[in-house]
């Protein structure tokens, strides 16, 4: 009976709506088959970067000597800079209260009414140079289709003044920006008026206005300045979520994705194909603030995230993830020639916009196919290869002065985010056991943990990143036996992984029986401590691992959370508890093994008594499946007599879960032989009980109705075949001849409830204990 109790905690999406996939519903119940995914709470800011990421791995002197960001736009934003200057004001890193104006549009002490000069901005073009300040509105000398472009919409144009109404502003820009999306690009003389004129209006504070604005000066010029001064513009919209829903009406979604991937694809006009106009690569500085703008929008907004997707957003975005990483390659090489590196910090904070929407889209589970079809799971594992061993722990590590250790830090959270939300599909884990560098890379990570594991100098990201990595561990190991045994070959993976749980046990107990306003709360330290506890009885499922976690004695520390832990507070964590004691109590018997629960099985059968009163059908699973390989030893069986759990099995009995009634017949062949059970079996009440479970059963349930009918058999043969009639024992019979020829024509259903397929010949196995039945009541 031990290897029909041998179970494995694995990943399915059972239920769960395909669109919902990562919402944590708060009175879902616990479960193996279903884990609670870890969990980020959204902040009321949006970032370039996790400030809070960034504050728990920098020092207070390199926070301090970063550039003020205090960060405006307004008209002069657009005016080019000195060439001395070196860049221009950083963004502002907090979001602004709802008592602010969304944008500061002049700069201190200037008036928005007071115009100051205006330098015409150069276009990318060969006339440029001859059109500079050209304000004349005659159409000369140029082609005619931006003629035809031009005559369309100057009447649009020739409004475009601060002191327009806001709406006439809104109603012609709205013009311009729908005739430039469908057209071919003005000429620069054109361009270069249309330019000044919208810069005009960057002193008036409306969200519409500015967006479309914006998004038009891009479809005007390729100057690198005025389009690093948009991108800004548009990232500082995107910063408040209200915004969300604009991006959307006015069409801004494709246009960010289009100018994402001009850097890494020919270029072809946003929204008309026969324009095939030459555009340089875009400045990283563009593409970071463009990033982080669709990053924003995306964040929580779900249409949003639906028209990304429609618009093959994750297959452009893993191209330019491509781009950044050769680019950053290109500058390690340069930096090693003796360049400053400059560039580097900027690729990388490229990076980490590019994987934060990859995080966004991962939401969704009808994003999968696309990380995968695209080739966008492969780069992840591939880039999470190459920079997962820079993101050190330790303040001596080699590249801590060297390398921007913070981009480094969030680029792999975005990562192990991405890939836990992915994980919890088969075909997703195939893709990424084709990387073997992405698990040793994941385990590498657990050792500088718990190398650098002071629990009151940890930073706080650091224990969601060990939640994430080891539910993907979980999600990996459930299902597959080769990754089981390749995270057995890492050096010391296994030790590393139990000490893990001692360290996260001990900070558990910490944590929940001192009051600190500081550190990891409770709960995440608990989710961190199920997930290691799902990866453990994960791992034991295979024979060569099993063994070696059971003569672990850190894994006594199993039994007591059973009894420190509320069953209503603590649901998940006490079934994988349960789980995991249910797959390393298969080894018992062997008496080689050294078992490190030999002196707590009894009182862990006490501790089940609760669990098999509860509400969650699972959870009762997991209480019987543990008796059922605890029952084959004499002091369990002698506890469960006195306290009356061999009467609670017959009650289970009833269990409407077929998968309980499965179990509990494995606990009730345990107990049939042991006569201090006697007065259970040896009454014609049980055996009426079994056959009308049976009967129902019959070939639906082809395991069930095998194990009732071993039950039975054992029953009938150790207290005699008395305990049936005569007419019971002649439809027993014929019951029985009728099954047998309906289960060898296949007929029938050999698939548990819970939907694993057991390894053991089912129909077999009916045929067998049937016929040695009909032959024990023939004999009567």
């Amino acid at each position: 009976m031990g290897s029909q109790n041998k179970g494995k905690i694995k990943m399915s999406l059972g239920e769960i709506d395909p669109e919902q996939t990562t919402n944590i519903v708060a009175e879902a119940r616990a479960s193996l088959k279903n884990p609670s995914r870890p969990f980020t709470p959204m902040t009321n800011e949006r970032h370039l970067n996790n400030s809070s990421l960034i504050s728990s791995i920098t020092s207070e002197s390199e926070i301090l000597s970063r550039p003020s960001t205090a960060y405006s736009i307004s008209t002069q934003s657009f005016i080019e800079p000195d060439k001395k200057a070196k860049r221009l004001d950083p963004l502002t890193v907090g979001r602004r209260s709802t008592s602010e104006k969304l944008l500061s549009i002049s700069n201190p002490g200037e008036t928005s009414t007071q115009q100051q000069p205006i330098r015409n901005i150069q276009s990318y073009s060969n006339n440029a140079n001859n059109n500079n300040n050209n304000t004349d509105y005659d159409v000369t000398d140029n082609t005619d289709s931006s003629n035809d472009l031009w005559l369309k919409i100057k009447q649009y144009a020739d409004v475009l003044d601060p002191s327009t109404p806001l709406q006439l502003l809104l109603d012609n820009t709205k013009e311009i920006w729908s005739a430039l999306r469908t057209s071919a690009p003005l000429s620069s003389k054109y361009s270069n008026i249309l330019q000044n004129k919208i810069i005009s209006l960057m002193d008036l504070d409306n969200p519409t206005l500015l967006l479309r604005i914006s998004c038009t000066l891009f479809l005007l010029t390729f100057d690198t300045h005025t389009l690093l001064t948009s991108s800004k513009l548009l990232y500082k919209l995107s910063k408040n979520d209200k915004n969300d829903s604009l991006f959307q009406s006015e069409g801004v979604l494709p246009f960010l994705l289009h100018f994402l991937s001009i850097s890494h694809t020919h270029y072809n006009h946003p929204f008309n194909a026969q324009n095939s106009t030459p555009h340089p690569p875009l400045p990283h500085g563009v593409l970071v603030h463009l990033a982080g703008s669709l990053k924003n929008i995306t964040t929580s907004d779900e249409p949003n995230q639906k028209i990304v997707l429609k618009s093959k957003g994750i297959e452009l975005l893993a191209h330019l993830l491509l781009y950044a990483k050769k680019e950053r390659a290109s500058d390690a090489k340069s930096k090693d020639e003796g360049d400053d590196g400059k560039k580097d910090s900027r690729v990388l904070q490229l990076m980490v916009q590019v994987t934060g929407i990859f995080r966004n889209l991962s939401m969704r589970a009808s994003s999968k196919d696309s990380f995968i079809s695209s080739g966008a799971l492969n780069s992840l594992c591939t880039v999470f290869a190459k920079y997962s061993p820079l993101h050190m722990l330790s303040p001596h590590s080699p590249h801590s002065t060297t390398l921007p250790q913070n981009y480094i830090s969030e680029l792999i959270l975005n990562i192990v985010r991405i890939v836990s939300k992915l994980s919890v599909f088969n075909e997703v884990c195939e893709v990424i056991n084709s990387h073997p560098l992405f698990l040793e890379c994941l385990l590498t990570i657990l050792k500088d943990v718990l190398e650098n594991f002071p629990s009151n100098s940890t930073p706080t990201h650091i224990h969601g990143l060990v939640l994430r990595i080891c539910f993907i561990l979980g999600n990996l190991t459930g299902e597959n036996e080769d990754m089981r045994l390749r995270i057995a070959k890492f050096d010391g993976a296994i030790d590393l992984i139990v000490q893990l749980f001692v360290k996260y046990h001990a900070v558990d107990e910490a944590v929940s029986t001192t009051h600190i306003e500081v550190g990891p709360s409770p709960t995440e330290i608990e989710q961190v401590l199920v997930k290691l506890i799902r990866l453990i009885a994960n791992l034991s499922i295979t024979s060569t691992i099993g063994p070696i976690l059971l003569s672990s004695p850190s894994m006594s520390l199993l039994p007591s959370l059973l009894t420190s832990k509320s069953l209503i507070a603590s649901e998940e964590l006490v079934l994988n508890v349960v789980g995991a004691i249910t797959n390393l109590s298969f080894y018992f018997q062997e008496e080689e093994i050294q078992n490190s629960l030999s002196d707590s099985q009894v009182s862990i059968c006490i501790s089940l008594l609760p669990i098999l009163l509860h509400d969650n059908s699972e959870a009762v699973v997991e209480a019987v499946r543990a008796l059922a390989n605890l029952s084959r030893h004499s002091d369990v069986r002698a506890k469960m007599e006195e306290k009356r759990l061999d009467h609670l099995m017959l009650v289970l009995l009833g269990h409407p879960s077929q998968d309980v009634v499965f179990n509990v017949c494995g606990v009730l062949m345990n107990l049939s032989p042991d006569s201090r059970h006697s007065k259970i079996f040896a009454t014609p009440a049980t055996c009426e009980k079994i056959l009308s479970i049976l009967y129902q059963t019959s070939i639906e349930n082809i395991p069930l109705s095998c194990l009732l009918c071993r039950c039975l058999y054992n029953i009938l043969l150790i207290y005699g075949q008395n305990m049936l009639d005569e007419n019971q024992s002649e439809k027993l019979c014929k019951f029985l001849d009728k099954v047998v020829v309906r289960v060898e024509n296949n007929e029938g259903n050999v698939v548990l409830e819970n939907g694993d397929l057991i390894v053991e010949d089912w129909r077999a196995s009916f045929v067998q204990v049937a016929i040695k039945l009909i032959e024990i009541l023939d004999t009567e």
